[in-house]
């Protein structure tokens, strides 16, 4: 098992997200929320997609309600990677599952998420060819609805590693990230 992040809530409880291998050699993203007082178990749940794929959480966070989103990676045998968020109740139970594709059918993965107001904002990095990179932030709704997606990157040469996301009370979102051309220099956003 590998963990990837760590949230905790009002009542000092700690979430954990990541991955872990199955017994048929699979990897799975898993979230646990273990008790702020002695460390035990509360719950855990986890979400695995279709057979011979490569699933892992790198950001959980938290909204008002104690659901917990994760956001990461979902790969299949085939190489394809997708973004993948994951909504669970306070529970533990899964809600719902986004797989945000940039339509290249390339590498794409989640790296980062914020919660603002009734929106859950990702930040991610999709392949769209070999070498090319272009950054992404997807606005969902907390219910699991798509509102848009914005892409960028600095031009088709470049390679775009989005890292970290905020955003602001009015919904502005600021990302940071870096971009390489074909390799050899990198530049900030």
């Amino acid at each position: 098992a590998i963990a990837y992040d760590v949230t905790v809530d009002g009542a000092g409880n700690v979430y954990v997200c990541g991955t872990t291998q199955t017994g048929s050699g699979e990897y799975k993203l898993v979230l646990r929320k273990l008790s702020g007082t002695n460390g035990q178990t509360i719950w855990e749940t986890d979400y695995q997609g279709l057979a011979g794929t490569y699933t892992a959480g790198v950001k959980v966070v938290l909204d008002n309600h104690l659901n917990s989103y994760v956001v990461g990676t979902g790969t299949p045998a085939s190489g394809d990677a997708d973004m993948i968020l994951v909504k669970f109740n306070a529970a533990g139970q899964r809600l719902w599952t986004e797989f945000i594709d940039s339509g290249k059918h390339k590498a794409d993965q989640g790296v980062d998420m914020a919660i603002q107001g009734d929106s859950v904002y990702v930040l991610g990095g999709m392949a769209i060819d070999v070498g090319k990179r272009m950054a992404a932030v997807v606005r969902m709704t907390t219910g699991g609805t798509r509102k848009w997606v914005r892409t960028w990157q600095e031009s088709s040469a470049t390679a775009a590693y989005p890292q970290a996301l905020t955003v602001d009370s009015h919904g502005n979102a600021v990302v940071a990230g870096y971009s390489t051309l074909l390799g050899s220099k990198s530049y900030a956003f």
